[in-house]
């Protein structure tokens, strides 16, 4: 038996310090916690049960307060936000690369 859900799991923006350089391709490349409250949200007029991992407290209270999901998991500290090193080039390269 499953349930008709939406959450955003990865990547989430949640899952990144603010200021990583991560974060900020997954911004550039429109993955932002605006939009992800905004999917929850239509996701949750559409009837669909929600679901949704935060780390920081700002993320947490946005998300609660805005998305209200049906499930919220906070986790007390973001995870390692810095994969390895890839030689010579940055994050933003690399996402670069892989736009055509």
């Amino acid at each position: 038996m499953g349930v008709n859900s939406a959450a955003n799991i990865g990547p989430s923006v949640s899952c990144m310090d603010a200021d990583s350089e991560i974060r900020g391709v997954l911004a550039s490349a429109g993955i932002t916690l605006d939009n992800k409250i905004a999917m929850l949200v239509l996701a949750r007029e559409m009837g669909l049960v929600t679901t949704d991992p935060t780390f920081t407290p700002e993320d947490s209270l946005r998300i609660m307060s805005e998305a209200r999901p049906d499930y919220f998991a906070a986790s007390p500290a973001p995870p390692a936000s810095k994969p390895p090193a890839i030689p010579g080039r940055s994050f933003a390269s690399a996402a670069r690369s892989t736009q055509t």
